[in-house]
């Protein structure tokens, strides 16, 4: 009985020795709202390799293309290089899919620029229009250790990409 009447003693008094220790205040994640909008740099880079398929689907894979990024942030500014993959009905409606990278330049905002890679997912529809949710995170530069999300629409009418997402930083102030 003394042994574990010590044991609770010991437990205690280390216990109050932690919370009264100084130590770092946890940092909060930072989130930081943003929208914009994403405008071709001209045709596909690379067309990729287009199936179609007897029943009409058309597959597509390793589709490249370039668009610039214009942003109500500074850091989800800049030229985005987007690989395609999509498994499409014969009207052109159905999953696609990919990657993405996002080159910042140099600017007052992001000294030395900075590199996302990430990924997304969306949807074509019939009449053109699609859309998609993409995340990715900050390898280099001013947003290295960064993290975002988004969701894009296109009315599929010629008009821009339009987003709206978030940008994380897990390590806060």
């Amino acid at each position: 009985m003394k042994r574990k009447s010590l044991l609770v003693w010991a437990v205690l008094i280390l216990l109050v020795s932690l919370a009264m220790a100084p130590g770092s205040a946890a940092a909060r994640a930072i989130r930081v709202g943003f929208t914009g909008m994403e405008v071709p740099l001209g045709p596909p880079l690379e067309p990729g390799v287009w199936v179609v398929l007897p029943n009409g689907n058309v597959h597509v894979r390793g589709m490249v293309s370039q668009s610039q990024e214009y942003a109500s942030d500074p850091l989800m500014s800049g030229v985005i290089t987007v690989v395609m993959n999509a498994n499409w009905g014969p009207d052109y409606a159905g999953p696609m899919w990919g990657t993405n990278e996002s080159v910042l330049g140099d600017s007052a905002d992001c000294p030395g620029g900075g590199l996302w890679k990430g990924t997304w997912t969306g949807t074509m529809n019939s009449d053109g229009s699609y859309s998609y949710r993409g995340v990715g995170q900050g390898i280099s530069g001013c947003v290295e250790g960064l993290h975002y999300s988004l969701i894009a629409v296109n009315p599929g009418t010629g008009e821009a990409t339009t987003y709206t997402g978030e940008i994380l930083d897990p390590h806060g102030e």
